[in-house]
């Protein structure tokens, strides 16, 4: 199967409370917002449809629905069919802002302790805002 590791997309997460002691968060990845994304994706799809397609593959292929789809067709129909099935092997870095406990946008303070939860500490690359594009557990220690 075909994969992005490194995305140009950016995240966003959106404040739904303000109120530190009650703060939810939506987070949302944009998959496949970068034009760059779309055009990778797609031909990355095109690609194991192709491999899917060959005598060495066809006969473990169960059914004409299996993924990627021959019916999906179109760039537009593949680019929606990434948007809906992407997902991430690896932990976003960056998701959780590190900075001031009085700044409405931050989650944990310079030495990882979590604002909202008592005793809690972020122990992986999700508050580290420049960290490398390939972010791994090895990468995180």
């Amino acid at each position: 199967m075909a994969k992005l590791q490194i995305c140009f997309c950016r995240a966003c997460r959106t404040i739904l409370s303000k109120q530190r002691d009650h703060r939810l968060k939506l987070y949302d990845p944009n998959w496949f917002s970068d034009p760059r994304d779309q055009e990778v994706g797609v031909a990355g799809y095109k690609r194991a449809r192709a491999v899917f397609a060959t005598n060495a593959v066809k006969g473990v292929v169960l059914s004409p629905k299996a993924y990627p789809s021959a019916n999906v067709t179109t760039d537009q129909d593949i680019l929606e069919t990434l948007r809906n099935s992407a997902s991430s092997v690896f932990r976003g870095a960056g998701i959780n802002a590190m900075g001031k406990a009085s700044d409405p946008m931050t989650v944990v303070d310079t030495k990882f302790r979590v604002f909202v939860v008592q005793g809690l500490r972020v122990v992986d690359a999700s508050c580290l805002s420049h960290f490398a594009a390939r972010v791994s557990p090895g990468n995180s220690l």
